[in-house]
């Protein structure tokens, strides 16, 4: 098939999901499909990591959202139009391209890119939505702390719910990362075909590195200002922590990720291996940390989709403590390759009694890369991708299906 990726941005570096799952599908695929960029940037700093993964590469500068003020701006905070905003170059750059050399796919990654498809291309859609809105916002209003920030999480439900019902319940797929991402939009787009293929993980890059344990040392990993981890670490801090403490005083709890506001930079008490908490902010290799680790924590209480943090800890083989909400779409087995706690106290029995209980720590150790490796790896993802695409696009499954043994890295 010759498909051409639509994304908001140049996949690359692999900090985000996003930018992981087009890298790590395209370099699986490359040698059975021809694939094409088209997205956002500076056309002047295309990423040398990228070139052998595309045909071409164009890009165009996102769109600036225009100043509006009085009643004009409080129309225009609820104008779909304005909520995502159009970029008229891409758009003539889709026909131009589909002219000169017709496409049996568009594989849509990222919102904001959607809204540039020409009308009546009739090029078959994929659209890539990952997680979905509309289950996150709602998630966001029944945490929210205050009624402002309730009503401007309700304001964001609906536009989620517009914008959806508008862009993707007319395409010919919507893809999802867990079942409870496409259950959400399903119920308000019936008749619009839905698929699930769960995340990835490199399980040739995240492997045990042997490295020695730190007593007592818990994890939490990720990008800390992303609202569902910030919401999650500060939960954490506040409810959670004081409980291990008392029972453990020499407790270490390493926060590793990038963009720590100044509040959770506040927190710092320690050095990376002395008790109390480190927060490093970003780092070059998140591995040795893991592998360092006693306990990975993921204590969030909103958000959506998969968390890439888990298969990557799984992959490691690092215990993981997690609230049910983060394990939606995982093969999750509770007590087997993680523990799964959703209140205050049984979390933080949860951590102690795995600094406790060493049989227990390598019982989950050996699960949870088993999990990785039989479930998570990106080639086995891949061929699960290409059989959505080849039922998108209408095309014949090729004759020797993508192999899925081994992690395939």
């Amino acid at each position: 098939m010759r498909i051409l990726v639509l994304c908001d941005r140049f996949p690359w570096p692999l900090t985000n999901g996003q930018n992981l799952r087009i890298y790590h599908y395209i370099n699986a695929l490359k040698e059975r499909h021809s694939f094409d960029l088209l997205c956002y940037g500076d056309a002047q700093a295309v990423p040398a990591e990228i070139l052998p993964l595309f045909g071409r590469i164009d890009c165009s500068p996102k769109p600036a959202a225009e100043q509006f003020t009085g009643i004009r701006k409080l129309w225009s905070a609820f104008d779909l139009d304005q909520f995502v905003l159009k970029c008229p170059t891409t758009t003539q750059k889709i026909s131009r391209w589909h002219q000169e050399q017709p496409y049996d796919l568009i594989w849509v990654s990222g919102w904001d890119m959607i809204v540039n498809i020409p009308a009546a291309l009739g090029v078959p859609v994929l659209m890539d939505a990952v997680d979905d809105g509309l289950l996150e916002h709602r998630r966001e209003v029944q945490t929210a702390p205050s009624l402002t920030l309730r009503l401007r999480a309700l304001k964001l439900l609906w536009m989620n719910y517009r914008f959806e019902k508008r862009y993707f319940a007319p395409q010919d797929g919507v893809l999802f990362v867990s079942e409870r991402d496409a259950a959400s939009f399903q119920a308000i787009a019936p008749n619009t075909k839905v698929f699930v293929v769960h995340n990835g993980v490199d399980t040739d890059f995240f492997a045990p590195l042997g490295l020695p344990k730190r007593r007592h040392t818990m994890i939490f990993e990720g990008n800390i200002s992303f609202a569902p981890n910030l919401d999650g670490l500060q939960y954490f801090c506040a409810e959670i922590l004081p409980l291990i403490q008392t029972r453990c005083p020499d407790v270490a709890l390493q926060v590793v990720g990038r963009d720590p506001p100044a509040n959770i930079q506040a927190l710092t008490t320690g050095k990376i291996g002395e008790p109390g908490i480190a927060v490093t902010g970003f780092v070059d290799d998140v591995r040795p940390y893991l592998d360092q680790a006693t306990v990975f924590v993921c204590p969030l209480r909103k958000g959506a989709g998969i968390k890439n943090k888990l298969l990557q800890a799984w992959s490691i083989g690092l215990p993981i403590v997690a609230t049910s909400i983060t394990l939606g779409g995982l093969k999750a087995v509770p007590e087997k390759n993680v523990v799964v706690a959703d209140t205050p106290d049984d979390f933080a029995a949860a951590v102690l009694r795995l600094f406790e209980d060493a049989d227990l720590c390598r019982q989950l150790s050996t699960h949870a890369r088993a999990t990785a490796l039989d479930h998570y790896s990106w080639r086995q993802k891949a061929a699960e991708l290409e059989m959505v695409m080849e039922t998108v696009a209408g095309t014949p499954p090729l004759p020797q299906p993508l192999p899925r043994e081994g992690g395939g890295e």
